[in-house]
């Protein structure tokens, strides 16, 4: 179990992620296994000893944390990994821990893009094709005009550009619900002093549907059934060792509808 969801949520990357302290005081070097430790603290919980899937793996309102996380979190008083429940409806599941936010980050902002492609294709199983090679970076930033990083994002990579297919319908709607996370993981409601705009419409099982940041889309998310039908593609995979067959994506089906319905470990 814990190799599984080590691998679905790219755990490794966590030993990439760097940061210059003068931006992020609260960087250090050991940030880098406590934020392992949260993510994997969190799944032995979930799954193991609560029982529950995918649904709460996406939407419990508490997480992990040792001193090194609970410095970027904001949360004083804990000293060695222990259970911290958010009360300010700022964080819900794992999608809105440091490990996802500060590994789908570039090392001092963050990243709608990468985050976005995270999800569509780890949680979503979405098959967005790989990026045409040679891809531009995003421009400059104009330093006599100030825009937050979403409006850059929107007018290099969304409707009426070269990128509105993938970027503006699958990636971007995706990315900017974690607007509110710095290149670590720290909450904002602000960027170069203009306010966050983390609301977005994605198409959830043939339905548009709107809403405002990560915890909405969290429950959006784990109310899919593209959602739970990605997670034990995953899983069967992960179990069976190769790509599934047409034969056995029946039982991907059932499994599914059993999670969404239940929010059972099944």
């Amino acid at each position: 179990v814990a190799s599984f969801h080590d691998q679905l949520l790219q755990v490794q990357k966590v030993n990439d992620v760097t940061r210059n302290t003068t931006l992020f005081p609260e960087f250090s070097p050991a940030l880098r296994g406590s934020m392992a430790e949260e993510q994997r603290a969190f799944v032995r919980h979930v799954v193991l000893d609560q029982r529950a899937g995918l649904s709460t793996l996406l939407t419990a309102p508490y997480s992990f944390l040792d001193a090194n996380t609970a410095r970027v979190y904001g949360n004083t008083g804990v000293t060695s990994l222990s259970k911290v429940t958010f009360t300010d409806g700022k964080r819900s599941g794992l999608l809105t821990q440091l490990g996802f936010l500060a590994t789908n980050a570039t090392s001092t902002t963050s990243d709608p893009i990468h985050r976005g492609t995270f999800v569509n294709h780890q949680l979503l199983c979405s098959g967005l094709p790989p990026p045409p090679n040679m891809v531009p970076a995003l421009p400059a930033e104009d330093p006599m005009v100030v825009r937050t990083l979403r409006q850059r994002v929107e007018a290099f990579t969304g409707k009426g550009t070269c990128g509105e297919g993938c970027h503006s319908t699958f990636i971007n709607p995706v990315g900017f619900a974690y607007e509110n996370y710095d290149a670590l993981g720290r909450w904002r409601d602000t960027e170069k002093s203009l306010p966050i705009d983390s609301t977005a419409e994605f198409m959830f099982d043939e339905t548009l549907e709107r809403y405002t940041g990560s915890v909405e889309f969290g429950k959006k998310l784990a109310e899919s059934k593209a959602a739970h039908a990605c997670y034990f593609e995953h899983w069967l995979e992960y179990l069976y060792g190769h790509r599934l067959t047409e034969s056995e994506r029946p039982l991907v089906t059932r499994l599914a509808k059993q999670s969404r319905e239940s929010d059972a470990a099944v």
